[in-house]
């Protein structure tokens, strides 16, 4: 984990789509 600051886009699109995944069940 030494690049954790450097996120990857795959990564950001992947805790995007949790984060709606989530909004969306409540």
């Amino acid at each position: 984990m030494g690049n954790a600051t450097r996120h990857k886009p795959l990564d950001i699109l992947i805790i995007a789509i949790c984060a709606v995944s989530w909004g969306a069940m409540g």
